[in-house]
């Protein structure tokens, strides 16, 4: 590289002629990419402004990017979460049943373990059982099955019910 060619490349070089096209160049400017050209306004020349490297930094100098946009502004309506807020769900229906249920299971174990605890207890219960005529022990299974059908009922009741409400 010679010594014109190093200063060349190092200093800016501003050209008014080449830096604006005529309008024949500018008739027979096609666009580089396939892209449609973008409709630009056309420019006023500065009459008695010559250009200088100032005002050649200063025009290729970009703008600053415009404000984001607001998040909520950002989502379509049908992402955003206050686009459901009027379609709320109902509150899931309690399982009667289960609470039913369990409860008679926690009885239940509340006796067994209220009668074992105790030896003495333990030995009542076991009279009792010993000491039951056939006919009493067919009563004892009969009001069983009594309050099992009737605790079904009860909750179908329950059940049916819930149905109305949500319909």
């Amino acid at each position: 590289m010679s010594a014109d060619e190093k200063d060349d490349a190092t200093e800016p070089i501003i050209d008014q002629t080449a830096a604006e096209p005529s309008n024949e160049e500018q008739a027979t400017t096609k666009p580089i990419l396939d892209e449609p050209a973008a409709a630009e306004p056309a420019a006023e020349p500065a009459a008695a402004e010559p250009a200088t490297a100032a005002t050649a930094a200063t025009a290729a100098m970009p703008t600053a990017p415009a404000a984001p946009a607001t998040p909520a502004a950002a989502w379509p309506s049908a992402y955003r979460p206050d686009a459901y807020a009027a379609e709320r769900a109902p509150r899931p229906s309690i399982r009667w049943g289960g609470v039913v249920w369990g409860a008679i299971l926690v009885v239940f174990a509340a006796t067994m373990l209220w009668v074992v605890s105790a030896r003495s207890r333990v030995l009542a219960a076991e009279v009792w059982l010993r000491t039951l005529s056939p006919s009493s022990a067919w009563t004892l299974a009969l009001v069983a099955a009594g309050t099992i059908i009737l605790i079904l009922a009860l909750l179908a009741v329950v059940r049916s019910a819930q149905r109305r409400r949500r319909a």
